[in-house]
């Protein structure tokens, strides 16, 4: 028995290195190096940086209801102004209210707000009353901020509110979902 597997491995060898070499062929193996892929990094582009440039003047607003359900009553709108990433006193603020949809004013809204003037915290704060406005239409807000020595910043659709109808109604139809 141990004659006859000394005469097999031989046999045995030869039969797996070739086979070793055809697969190596098949796969495409190479046995010469091939070139290393590189990465270079070019420094010479001075204007970037690894972090955004913040605008010099910040202007953001919020209303404290967004979804009244009355079409009558009363709305704050907060309006907060930042120069340099901080805040700002003295900056005259004012308000236009206008549909979303076709950018038409509300003129009961633009006579109410007026004009106000943030203060050391760098908020304006907005008191108003509005009565008859439709349901379910968004009202949106731009806001403009006049800053002595600088030009108005203008911060359209700063924030918006739609009074809704929680009136359940008679005849529902689907949603367009299904």
């Amino acid at each position: 028995m141990n004659h006859s597997s000394r005469r097999q491995l031989p046999a045995l060898l030869t039969l797996s290195l070739a086979l070793m070499l055809g697969l190596s062929a098949c796969l495409g193996l190479s046995t010469t190096p091939s070139e290393q892929p590189t990465i270079s990094i070019n420094n010479s582009l001075p204007n970037l940086s690894p972090t955004p440039t913040a605008p010099a003047y910040l202007v953001g607003a919020y209303v404290n209801n967004n979804t009244p359900t009355s079409s009558s009553g009363n709305l704050i709108v907060y309006v907060i102004f930042h120069h340099g990433q901080l805040p700002q006193a003295g900056g005259r603020v004012s308000l236009y209210f206008h549909y979303n949809a076709d950018g038409g004013g509300i003129s009961g809204l633009n006579r109410e707000a007026g004009t106000q003037t943030t203060g050391a915290d760098g908020y304006a704060i907005f008191y108003l009353g509005y009565s008859g406005l439709p349901y379910n239409i968004p009202v949106s807000i731009d806001v403009t901020v006049h800053f002595t020595g600088t030009p108005d910043i203008v911060k359209k659709n700063a924030t918006s509110f739609s009074v809704i109808d929680l009136t359940p109604s008679a005849n529902p139809s689907a949603s367009p979902g299904g």
